[in-house]
């Protein structure tokens, strides 16, 4: 999605009262500002993209802090709903396996570290997976091989 398409999101969000929804694309449409001043044209989907992901991030964050206060918790989780709603489809533990399987196919066990396959594989699934799926996921690889 592109900055317009989360105005409109706004538009029809403000059209059904939803208040809450609001407030979130809201936040999401302030940090796409900020980083549209910062870069000086206009962003890309995947831009977008990152700033919703790293919002998503700091919902999820936010939903740990909040163990013990359910009503943050519930906002929280709330918020964290309408987030997922604007990213791609992300990919299960499984799938990210199958894809490192044939990512480091010519990867020789011995010579592989953390780092390096780390790179490798958030530079191919990036966005297409969070980070600590993927992380856990070299990880099992590692222990595997």
């Amino acid at each position: 999605m592109l900055y317009e398409d989360y105005r409109r999101e706004k538009m029809q969000a403000l059209k059904a009262k939803d208040t809450f929804k609001n407030k979130v694309i809201t936040g999401l449409m302030s940090d796409m500002t900020y980083r549209l001043k910062e870069k000086g044209e206009d962003l890309t989907a995947e831009e977008c993209t990152q700033v919703v992901q790293k919002a998503l991030k700091k919902a999820q964050e936010a939903y740990e802090l909040a163990a013990s206060r359910p009503d943050k918790q519930a906002e929280s989780a709330k918020e964290i709903e309408i987030l997922k709603g604007y990213l791609p489809k992300q990919l299960t533990a499984e799938e990210v396996s199958t894809e490192l399987q044939t990512l480091f196919a010519d990867v020789a066990p011995e010579k592989a570290n953390k780092g390096m396959l780390m790179g490798r594989a958030m530079g191919a699934l990036k966005g297409k997976a969070d980070g600590r799926v993927i992380s856990d996921a070299v990880d099992a690889w590692l222990k595997n091989a």
